[in-house]
């Protein structure tokens, strides 16, 4: 759904719930950086993945999670990490698995904006009620290229 202030849907900023699931290795990756840390071990002996919460900034070509969510088998908060700082989409190379998954997300919003703009439990600005679909930030929005990407 697109960010709502003060009851006013905000077309600049997307925001994007995600799940991920972690085979064996991963999980193992995960508790002995924890261990490292001397951070608690408390349910990680059944960590199944992580739920992270994107936030797309449209008009700074940003991406930066809010919120990641470690997740036991019953897909309850076993931690939290708030520290997620914004990355510019620019920086990330095209071959990057976050590139890719990034791009998908946006290709999907923009195939899905009406929706979007229904579901973000908001009214638009009287300014952007009068946008065309074609109009909006993200439809307009081209995902940032670098001079790797071929």
């Amino acid at each position: 759904n697109y960010a709502v202030d003060d009851g006013i849907i905000n077309l600049n900023i997307l925001i994007v719930p995600t799940l991920c699931t972690y085979d064996e290795i991963q999980i193992d990756d995960v508790k002995q950086k924890r261990r490292w840390r001397s951070q608690s071990m408390k349910g990680y002996d059944d960590l199944i993945g992580r739920a992270d919460y994107l936030q797309f900034d449209l008009v700074n070509a940003t991406v930066q999670i809010t919120e990641r969510v470690d997740l036991d088998s019953t897909f309850t908060a076993l931690d939290s990490d708030f520290s997620g700082q914004p990355i510019e989409l620019a920086n990330l190379s095209p071959q990057d698995v976050s590139c890719k998954f990034y791009r998908a997300i946006l290709s999907w919003a923009k195939d899905h904006n009406e929706m979007l703009i229904k579901k973000s439990r908001g009214k638009l600005s009287e300014e952007d009620s009068k946008l065309s679909p074609e109009d909006m930030p993200l439809m307009k929005f081209d995902f940032p290229s670098n001079s790797t990407e071929e």
